[in-house]
């Protein structure tokens, strides 16, 4: 009887450790959470505004919420760190960050800090093309056009051929090296062509990447491109307006 009794007891304390276990797991998911959307909540005001590292950055979003964003997504990671999401967000944060940085070593110090994040993320999900796309942005600001970041530049194609993210920062990238750096425009110009193309075509991306291609003046340059199953751009592009 006395063995029954103490039987029973070890199994009420395993069902107890397990339940205990399974409410600190599900707290530690919802607090996870709650930090991820509070530095989601810093950060979609400025990438709704659709900037690109050629442009000003201007924004009422301040130094000191951005490291509040910070500190939220290192909580998030601290809670639940296996999950990609909230490496990724950490990783936008510090580029923000170094996109708001005055000091030029500690803004590539933060890019540093922010590739080696999305690199992390991809050993969860290897083919996540956003993912992918940010670290082409990445190296784009570090100004680093070398083997990693062709390698970049072509698995955010080829995993996100019809990606909006993925078109948003190509067809900026694509705009910059036309105007700064011909030779590796033209060494990756089907891959830049085919994302500016996509991206004017796109609903979500047309009017950034239409603005993007006004304010460089190549609209007629990207018309030259808009053939055949690329011609739904010439409307957009106002192509064939005399």
């Amino acid at each position: 009887m006395n063995n029954l009794h103490r039987s029973q007891n070890g199994l009420l304390f395993l069902l107890f450790v397990f339940l205990l276990y399974c409410s600190y797991q599900s707290a530690s998911a919802f607090v996870a959470n709650l930090n991820f959307y509070a530095a989601k909540n810093v950060i979609e005001p400025l990438q709704s505004g659709g900037s690109t590292v050629e442009s000003t950055v201007e924004s009422t979003v301040e130094t000191a919420e951005l490291s509040a964003a910070k500190s939220a997504a290192e909580t998030a990671i601290a809670f639940h760190s296996g999950l990609a999401l909230y490496t990724d967000m950490l990783s936008t944060v510090k580029q923000w960050q170094a996109l708001k940085s005055d000091n030029r070593d500690a803004a590539l110090k933060l890019l540093d800090e922010a590739e080696l994040l999305n690199l992390t993320s991809l050993e969860a999900r290897p083919s996540w093309p956003v993912t992918w796309a940010n670290l082409v942005y990445i190296k784009w600001e570090k100004g680093e056009f070398d083997d990693d970041f062709l390698r970049y530049l072509n698995n955010a194609s080829h995993y996100g051929p019809n990606t909006p993210e993925v078109h948003q920062v190509i067809a900026a990238l694509g705009v910059y090296l036309y105007r700064n750096d011909i030779r590796m425009f033209l060494s990756n110009k089907d891959v830049l062509k085919a994302h500016i193309i996509k991206g004017i075509i796109h609903p979500k991306t047309r009017r950034t990447v239409l603005n993007t291609v006004k304010a460089a003046g190549v609209q007629q340059l990207v018309c030259s491109w808009s053939q055949g199953r690329f011609s739904a751009a010439r409307k957009p592009l106002s192509c064939d307006k005399s």
